[in-house]
């Protein structure tokens, strides 16, 4: 019998994977704060909830929670008050899922950002270090879900690109542009699905995983290149001798489920 699966959150991310657990034979309950996405939810098969993890008493919300796996994917936002609320939400969230029928597990949507400027390779056993706010709420998020006495699991995407979501349009004609050998960590919407689903799956709890495509070219290689074949004006690199970064690791992911990234070089993103 399958799952039942919430996805808090139904967005760029979440809307995808949730069409691909039905496809699936998964039944799925699914968030969103936005009204107009309701219709679209329920269309496609999607039970829909309209739930505001910012509001303790979001109406008719409750069966939301009721469900074998929860899924996590609000990101802090970039408005202030968004990441000032950020830890609140999650803390929400976890009430919730307390009150749920069932014993949810949960998978948490993280990012990469919690390590912060950290050179050379990086792996899960690393100490984070978020510098940003939006990455220190993150990581708090994180230690809550780690503490919240729930099966969980927590995964820390790299920069996320596909389906019109690409950084280099955020590049674009700018100039003096920093840190042109520095390594690019990015992964496709693709992989991002294609790991939650195996996830589910393969039942890993109680881990965290990094999930960056194998292959980290440089930032002016790949900018440029990207900028051209989308026919967008190449970002200008302040040109010095040797720049740093970080390079994160997606080992333990491939070892433990086996997976094989759709996508393993940002140069393929489609």
């Amino acid at each position: 019998m399958k799952e039942n699966i919430s996805i808090i959150g139904c967005g760029w991310f979440g809307l995808p994977l949730g069409e691909l657990l039905l496809s699936e034979g998964f039944y799925i309950k699914g968030s969103t704060t936005t009204p107009a996405k309701i219709t679209h939810l329920y269309e496609i098969g999607i039970e829909p909830y309209l739930f505001d993890a910012g509001k303790s008493d979001s109406e008719n919300s409750t069966s939301l929670f009721d469900a074998d796996v929860i899924i996590i994917n609000i990101p802090p936002g970039r408005g202030s008050d968004e990441i000032i609320s950020y830890s609140s939400k999650i803390k929400n969230i976890i009430t919730h899922a307390r009150n749920s029928k069932l014993l949810p597990k949960i998978i948490f949507v993280s990012s990469t950002s919690v390590y912060g400027n950290i050179n050379g390779l990086v792996d899960e056993s690393e100490m984070i270090k978020p510098i940003s706010e939006s990455a220190q709420k993150i990581a708090d998020a994180e230690e809550i879900i780690k503490n919240s006495g729930f099966d969980f699991i927590i995964l820390r995407f790299a920069g996320l690109v596909g389906k019109d979501r690409h950084p280099v349009k955020y590049l674009s004609g700018r100039k003096n542009v920093s840190d042109p050998s520095a390594p690019v960590n990015l992964i496709h919407l693709e992989d991002c699905i294609g790991i939650v689903r195996l996830l589910i799956e393969n039942q890993s709890w109680n881990e965290v995983f990094n999930c960056c495509a194998d292959e980290h070219p440089a930032r002016k290689e790949f900018y440029t290149k990207a900028a051209l074949q989308m026919g967008l004006e190449p970002p200008e690199f302040i040109e010095v001798t040797e720049s740093f970064g970080k390079i994160i690791s997606s080992v333990k992911l491939k070892k433990i489920l086996n997976y094989k990234f759709v996508y393993p070089s940002p140069f393929d993103f489609k």
